[in-house]
């Protein structure tokens, strides 16, 4: 379970390298979580706001507007295929997953995907869609 302090070792040790490693894009990246305790703790806030974090305001309860889940799905997916038979080998299997197979490229398609899902939920009238 993940509580508010692990939470700051997450964004500490994960996020902020992360953020620092493509900020010398044109924009700064804006940071999406949802409203999962951790999440909202007055700690996390506060954090996020002395280092600079922007956060997408998210509710918590969106999968057919979340891409996050695409990613997930994919590195399932992916994980599955592998077989790891270790945690040492399910490590190395998210490590590669990740660094490999989740690209730029890939985030940035379903970033650009999310006009067509608002679309397809509207169109739902928040019922279920493809995504």
């Amino acid at each position: 379970m993940v509580n508010a302090e692990k939470y700051k070792e997450i964004i500490l040790s994960g996020l902020v390298p992360s953020i620092e490693s493509i900020t010398e894009r044109e924009k700064e990246p804006i940071f999406q979580d949802d409203s999962a305790p951790c999440h909202r703790a007055r700690s996390i806030s506060i954090l996020k706001s002395e280092l600079g974090i922007e956060s997408l305001d998210w509710p918590g309860n969106s999968p057919d507007l979340n891409p996050i889940e695409n990613v997930w799905a994919l590195m399932s997916a992916k994980i599955r295929k592998e077989k790891p038979k270790s945690l040492q080998e399910l490590m190395k299997t998210i490590e590669k997953v990740w660094f490999e197979d989740i690209t730029a490229e890939y985030l940035e398609t379903l970033y650009e995907s999310m006009p067509n899902r608002v679309k397809c939920v509207i169109k739902a009238k928040g019922g279920t869609t493809k995504y």
